[in-house]
C-alpha cells in the first residue's frame, strides 16, 4: 500500500498526511513527540527569523546615521 503513495507525485503529501494521522492516533507517546518537535522547530525559526530581522534594522539604521554627517558635508548632494 506505501508503494501507491508515490504513483502520482501530487498526492505524496496527502498520503504522508494520512499515514502520519492514523499512526499518531495509535502511538500517543509518538503524537506528543511530534507535536513537541514540531513547535520546539516552529520556537526556533521565529527566533531566528526576529534576530534577522532586528539586525538588518540596526544595519539600516546604522547606515542612515553614517551617511547623514557626509551628505549634511556637501552642497551638491542630494540625500
Amino acid at each position: 500500500m506505501a508503494l501507491s503513495c508515490w504513483v502520482l507525485p501530487g498526492i505524496v503529501l496527502l498520503c504522508v498526511q494520512r499515514l502520519l494521522k492514523e499512526k499518531c492516533i495509535v502511538d500517543e507517546k509518538l503524537f506528543a513527540s511530534f507535536l513537541n518537535r514540531l513547535f520546539n522547530t516552529l520556537n526556533w525559526t521565529i527566533t531566528e527569523f526576529s534576530v534577522a530581522i532586528k539586525e538588518m534594522q540596526e544595519n539600516v539604521d546604522r547606515h542612515q546615521v553614517f551617511s547623514l554627517p557626509v551628505c549634511m558635508g556637501r552642497s551638491n548632494v542630494q540625500c
